[in-house]
Formats: structure tokens, sequence, C-alpha cells
């Protein structure tokens, strides 16, 4: 596993390439993310608290989907893990695997919020 200092976030390139190389098309995906992201982490938490494995898995799934279009590496093998212990029907490392989950995610929001207001800066120009 990369070090924290190794990690990446949010790769740009790969963000841009995925919006088929147009910035404000990227910059609304960015955006939409961001909204959907207390809704993600609270069902997350909710499946967490009811034990929902079923549940815990396909949301992990959905947001390492979600993940892989910004190239968050960090956030995809997170929620990799929460997914596969989820699937394997392991309880007790999930609220360690939670926590990666929402400490990798916490960066890429920051990230993403960035990168919009970025963006809107330099439209505004």
């Amino acid at each position: 596993m990369a070090s924290m200092s190794e990690e990446r976030w949010f790769d740009a390139t790969r963000a841009l390439a995925a919006a088929g190389g147009d910035r404000a098309i990227l910059c609304e995906i960015a955006e939409l993310f961001l909204d959907d992201v207390p809704r993600r982490i609270g069902a997350l938490h909710e499946a967490l608290a009811t034990n929902d494995l079923a549940a815990i898995a396909s949301l992990a799934h959905s947001l390492r989907g979600s993940a892989a279009i910004f190239g968050a590496e960090a956030l995809v093998q997170s929620t990799l893990r929460l997914e596969l212990l989820a699937r394997e029907r392991r309880s007790e490392p999930l609220p360690s695997a939670m926590a990666r989950v929402e400490f990798s995610l916490g960066k890429l929001v920051v990230a993403l919020t960035d990168l919009v207001k970025q963006f809107k800066q330099a439209t505004e120009r």
C-alpha cells in the first residue's frame, strides 16, 4: 500500500478525460458529486449502524465508481476494502475501513471544491 504522501487524492488529467476534455462538464460533475456526498455518507453510517452488510457493499461500490471518475485512487482503494469486507461478512474491521473512506473522501472533497472554485474564478474574468 502506498504511503500517505504517495497517495493520489485526485487526478485532474484523468477526471478531465472522463469529462470528454470539457472543464465545464468536469466542474458540473464535481458539483453533483459534492452535493451528493452528505447523502452517501449518511447512508453508509446508517448501514453500518444497522450492520446492513448488503447496503454497505452496494454503497461502497457506488462510491468507488464515482471516485474512479476523478482518479481518486486512495478513495477507490478504501471503498474497495469496505465493499469487500461487507461482502465477506466481516463486520469487525468495518469501522476502521469506514474511517479510511471518510478520510480519503474528505481529501477528495477539498480537491474538488478547489477545482470548482478555480474554474468559476477563471470563467468570471
